[in-house]
């Protein structure tokens, strides 16, 4: 098996389309319309607007040795007593939320509680419903009763949770930070280097042609709601198959970071010199397994929360133990939160 010279690199991301969800269906909001309902009969979400931060700047990107593309609102946003409740027909319930922040290209949220009832659905969607991510249920929550959502573009997020009416348990569902996005997460371009250096280039342009088995254990990490980095899948002795993902200790160094961080998979051009991007797809969290504390190696290993389901198109990378000099080395990764990149036998800025 080939060996691959993996360097860890601050990236931004972009949205992926499928963050894994097990309820399906639409929202009660998009079942009433496709109903025709009246007006007058429609649920009113309250409404949280938040006052833009007008001191960060896209120059405040490059901090600190991180790629931030959002900033955080702290906040204490908890659906049980801040959302729009109401009792349908069914006996079921409904909750309803809207939140606001003006002038960002995305909104994404970070939960300091996540736990769900059984039955329960969750959704969150742009007031066009153009996307919809849900639903999540119980096979969501996890040990550490956290949670991310991927960005959502525009400068307004819904939130729409509903329950069974046999359901007695109390929703736990508290937003800790609402991340506005002021460097535009969407941004992509039909260069073939996309938006960022000259040494890189497109991954499914003719330098990428030999590498396309390999590039599928590339992802990117949003940490924190608002910060970025590459990541990539590991194998192990037992090939058995577990989530192991290897990245920069400057990004990822502890547990609590770690527990609600996004893990986006196959976000790259369709084609050589394309903006269309193909349809990727992410988990939230996971758990902490090695890292240099004293930062004299930049690493860290994780391991996610989920398994990673037979039917996706991933790609474990191996390692070796061998010490000799390679002769040249491969660098697949997201410079600029760009689509899908690589970088062949010559120094490459990650900036």
């Amino acid at each position: 098996m080939r060996a691959i010279f993996i360097l860890l690199l601050i990236t931004i991301t972009s949205i992926a389309k499928a963050q894994i969800a097990w309820g399906g269906g639409m929202p009660q909001y998009a079942k009433r319309n496709a109903s025709m309902l009246k007006s007058t009969d429609e649920v009113k979400p309250v409404c949280i607007s938040l006052q833009p931060k007008t001191e960060f700047k896209s120059d405040n990107a490059m901090k600190h040795d991180a790629y931030i593309f959002a900033y955080s609102h702290y906040v204490d946003i908890d659906i049980e007593r801040d959302a729009t409740w109401t009792t349908l027909p069914d006996g079921s319930k409904l909750a309803q939320m809207q939140i606001v922040s003006k002038g960002a290209f995305s909104l994404n949220l970070v939960f300091s509680q996540f736990e769900l009832p059984e039955g329960s659905r969750l959704f969150f969607y742009n007031p066009d419903m153009s996307i919809i991510k849900g639903a999540y249920t119980e096979k969501n929550n996890n040990a550490e009763k956290v949670f991310s959502i991927t960005p959502i573009k525009g400068d307004t997020l819904c939130i729409e949770y509903t329950q069974p009416a046999k359901t007695n348990t109390p929703v736990k569902l508290k937003i800790a930070t609402v991340n506005h996005d002021f460097m535009d997460y969407f941004k992509t371009t039909n260069e073939s280097n996309g938006i960022s250096g000259s040494c890189n280039v497109n991954i499914n342009c003719n330098e990428g042609a030999a590498w396309q088995t390999e590039k599928k254990s590339i992802c990117k990490i949003i940490y924190n709601g608002r910060e970025l980095c590459s990541g990539t899948l590991m194998n192990n002795t037992k090939n058995d198959f577990k989530p192991y993902i290897l990245t920069a200790n400057h990004c990822i160094s502890d547990n609590t970071t770690a527990s609600t961080a996004l893990f986006i998979f196959n976000y790259e051009s369709s084609e050589c010199e394309s903006d269309l991007l193909t349809d990727e797809f992410s988990f939230t969290g996971a758990n902490l397994v090695a890292t240099d504390k004293d930062s004299r190696l930049d690493f860290t290993l994780l391991k996610l929360f989920d398994i990673i389901p037979p039917n996706l198109d991933v790609y474990f990378s191996g390692w070796t133990l061998d010490d000799s000099q390679p002769s040249g080395a491969t660098c697949i990764h997201h410079p600029r939160g760009d689509q899908k990149n690589i970088s062949r036998k010559q120094y490459c800025n990650p900036r």
